[in-house]
């Protein structure tokens, strides 16, 4: 059994967020706008539905991560500090890549097709390698 943090706080925190999920789930397979951005116009659909199942298991791990912080012979008060700031420089990390892209999505856009095209050009190569063996 691990001790968990936060008691009822934790759970209804982990419970709200998990509806938040559902909801924003819901409405990106339905094509509406997710918590009042429209993802329809910039990106396509199962990029959002992917966007949104990895933003809710970065979260969720996270808020896992600080609830559940250490096992019983190991445990320590420090170990709640460690992962709640593990969490909150996670979180900061991730909020800072999304500022980036939101500001700079032309940039963004083109280096992942870039990305893009590089990767199907080694494919390509190597399959064609292979087929000339």
């Amino acid at each position: 059994m691990q001790p968990i943090a936060g008691g009822p706080a934790g759970g209804i925190l982990q419970a709200l967020l998990l509806i938040v999920f559902l909801v924003a789930l819901v409405h990106a397979v339905s094509g509406r706008p997710i918590l009042g951005w429209d993802l329809a116009a910039d990106v396509p659909h199962w990029v959002g539905i992917l966007a949104v199942c990895v933003i809710y298991g970065a979260v969720a791990q996270q808020l896992r991560l600080a609830r559940y912080h250490g096992q019983v012979g190991f445990y320590h008060p420090g170990h709640a500090l460690v992962a709640l700031m593990g969490s909150v420089v996670w979180l900061l990390i991730l909020l800072g890549v999304g500022w980036y892209v939101v500001h700079h999505w032309p940039e963004v856009q083109d280096c992942l097709q870039r990305v893009l095209q590089a990767l199907q050009g080694a494919l390509d190569n190597r399959s064609a390698n292979s087929l000339s063996t």
